[in-house]
């Protein structure tokens, strides 16, 4: 999720080029990021380019993400009931 929300304020802060970035260390783990997933590339060696997969792929870890944060919150709740029941 920290690189997906790297990946996002790149978007939104900088219009997609990582060149922009402020600080040298996030140029570098977005240039990584890049090499490392079938799915990002860089156009003309500055802007971020998104294939249509990963955003189905991102959608795939948001979703199970957020189906494992339910479940942790409802067992969390759920003992919660039955401690104050006792």
């Amino acid at each position: 999720m920290k690189n997906l929300c790297k990946i996002r304020n790149c978007i939104i802060h900088c219009g997609g080029d990582i060149k922009l970035s402020k600080e040298k260390k996030e140029i570098s783990v977005l240039e990584d990021l890049v090499k490392t997933s079938k799915w990002l590339s860089l156009k003309g060696k500055r802007h971020l380019e998104l294939e249509k997969e990963f955003v189905d792929e991102t959608l795939e870890v948001a979703s199970t993400f957020i189906e494992k944060l339910y479940e942790e919150y409802f067992q969390w709740i759920k003992s919660k009931e039955l401690e104050s029941s006792l």
